[in-house]
């Protein structure tokens, strides 16, 4: 009834938040601390400790229903519609027969299917990791060209130069992956046929065109 409520006043989606579940802690800490991170990597908001247990209007269905994606993320997919959305909290009872099916491994699968599907932060780490590599290997040649002029000092006979281009090399071939990291992005989230914007509401005036306002129209429609 609480679901139906808060659907009867506007909201499209109203989704459950676990507030105590039965299982051990460090399973409820460790889903806690997903559900924060997907939030922080996806690009839209994911809401935390929610599960499937929700109402979805039939426009949000609609729209849903019309996404081309062989391994959905439902709950991410469903809020990235972007339609009004609101949680009610429950406690979760403990199951009164039966075991879960859905072991260790399907949640890891899961979890990877998430984010996956709501982010392209891990292709763009290596284009990080290039610059950040890249940056460390000019760092080092500076730092052994003031030693070596202005200090004396002296390194056994190619081990700067090979630490150098070490990492010089690796930090340009992680760069360059991540470029092509960006592309991928792309064409990973053009494939998916996600609408580009969601009409969740459409209003229209009538406002009635006196005779300059007419005149200029015409004149437009002319030209």
């Amino acid at each position: 009834p609480e679901f139906i409520k808060k659907w009867e006043e506007g909201f499209h989606v109203v989704y459950g938040v676990r507030m105590r579940r039965p299982e051990p802690f460090t399973l409820r800490l460790a889903r806690k601390a997903f559900y924060r991170l997907l939030d922080t990597l996806a690009d839209e908001h994911l809401p935390h400790d929610a599960g499937d247990f929700r109402l979805v209007d039939r426009r949000v269905l609609d729209v849903v229903t019309g996404i081309n994606d062989a391994n959905p993320y439902l709950r991410g997919m469903i809020a990235g519609t972007g339609f009004s959305q609101v949680g009610v909290t429950y406690d979760r009872d403990k199951r009164t027969a039966g075991e879960s099916k859905f072991g260790f491994r399907d949640l890891v699968r899961l979890a990877l299917d998430a984010i996956a599907n709501h982010s392209v932060v891990p292709l763009k780490l290596a284009s990080v990791a290039g610059i950040g590599i890249t940056i460390l290997s000019f760092l080092a040649a500076a730092f052994w060209f003031i030693n070596f002029f202005f200090f004396g000092d002296t390194w056994p006979r190619g081990f700067a130069t090979l630490v150098i281009t070490v990492l010089f090399l690796s930090g340009m071939n992680a760069l360059f992956i991540g470029i092509i990291g960006e592309y991928v992005g792309r064409i990973y989230q053009q494939v998916k046929t996600r609408p580009t914007a969601v009409i969740q509401d459409a209003v229209e005036e009538k406002v009635p065109l006196d005779d300059t306002r007419m005149r200029v129209l015409n004149t437009r429609v002319r030209g």
